[in-house]
């Protein structure tokens, strides 16, 4: 039954009681009341419907929302490049003095081990809650990378260029993603849209231990990701 008629039928036996209780009058005049009444009952149990169903919407946790339209959007992307990603390994946010700058998600396929991830595929997903500028991320990432180890200017010339077109300008609420495929590179996506293919093993390597890696500069951003917490 639809909620129309479902509060029409709770408002109908009040209308009822009210046509019993009415004066004496024609058929043709009681009627018309009682079409008249029986509208005006449908019309108010819509209106009901309607106000509930809003106010049920409010009431819903909004991370639910969040979370959703980021779990369909990484296991999209997974899809487009191939890969069974369809597990939430781990959570985390970045702060940086006392701001908070991104939520951060991993997708994994069931085959995911931790002290493997340079082997398997995975995706992982950036909300960001500031505005930033892509060149401005993507210089904070080559920093990040040489934390591991050690390339040439000209390899990070390149890289750097590479992520700031892959990147774009961030406002607050966008979403980067990135899917890694062991041994070919990533694949970045900017709120569900493709925008690079980065088809360079190392880089993917070194771009995603920025999160990752042993070396990185937040470990405890990377065990819960990995899901040591």
């Amino acid at each position: 039954m639809s909620p129309l008629f479902a509060y029409g039928s709770f408002i109908w036996p009040i209308v009822k009681r009210r046509l019993m209780k009415a004066a004496p009058m024609s058929c043709s005049s009681l009627c018309k009341r009682r079409k008249a009444l029986m509208l005006q009952a449908k019309m108010f149990g819509a209106g009901l419907g309607v106000a509930l169903a809003f106010c049920t919407a409010l009431l819903l946790p909004l991370s639910l929302g969040a979370q959703t339209t980021s779990s369909l959007n990484a296991i999209q992307m997974a899809r487009d490049s191939g890969l069974g990603v369809n597990r939430l390994q781990g959570t985390a946010r970045m702060t940086y003095w006392g701001f908070n700058v991104y939520d951060a998600e991993l997708w994994v396929d069931t085959s995911f081990r931790a002290q493997d991830w340079r082997r398997l595929p995975f995706v992982l997903e950036l909300r960001y809650l500031r505005a930033f500028k892509g060149q401005d991320i993507a210089k904070r990432s080559l920093d990040e990378m040489r934390r591991q180890t050690t390339f040439s200017e000209e390899l990070a010339q390149r890289w750097l260029d590479d992520m700031a077109l892959a990147f774009g300008d961030i406002q607050a609420g966008d979403r980067l993603a990135g899917v890694y495929q062991p041994e070919k590179g990533v694949r970045f996506y900017a709120n569900g849209v493709f925008r690079r293919d980065i088809a360079d093993p190392e880089f993917a390597r070194l771009f995603m231990g920025i999160w990752l890696s042993d070396r990185t500069s937040e470990p405890k951003m990377r065990q819960a990701l990995l899901g040591y917490q």
